[in-house]
């Protein structure tokens, strides 16, 4: 299925990409690129509902455990393992971490 683009609005303590706009064009519900930046919120997991993140992309995103088990590509997986840069308000890279997502939740901010 390929992705959908949107405009996303950020509510009340997030940020943009670009550091400054309240809205970003966003692609939901593909599969993220090594370099690419994605937003992760409660759509994605429920982990983030009270503190979305955005996350740089730093490995190839990886089928969760459960997917792997059921021989599912990263392609075909409901949950993937995302590593990377979470990005603080500035763009600035603050803590390198690996984070369960759901596919159809993330969203790949544009460039």
């Amino acid at each position: 299925m390929p992705g959908v683009t949107v405009i996303a609005l950020f509510g009340v303590g997030l940020f943009s990409a670009s550091g400054g706009a309240d809205h970003e064009r966003v692609t939901m519900g593909v599969i993220p690129h090594v370099g690419q930046t994605v937003y992760l919120g409660p759509e994605a997991s429920p982990q983030f509902r009270a503190r979305p993140i955005q996350l740089l992309i730093t490995a190839p995103p990886q089928p969760s455990t459960i997917d792997a088990a059921e021989h599912r590509t990263a392609k075909e997986a409901r949950w993937l393992l995302l590593t990377g840069w979470e990005l603080d308000p500035r763009g600035q890279r603050v803590l390198h971490r690996t984070v369960s997502a759901r596919t159809s939740g993330i969203a790949i901010l544009r460039d």
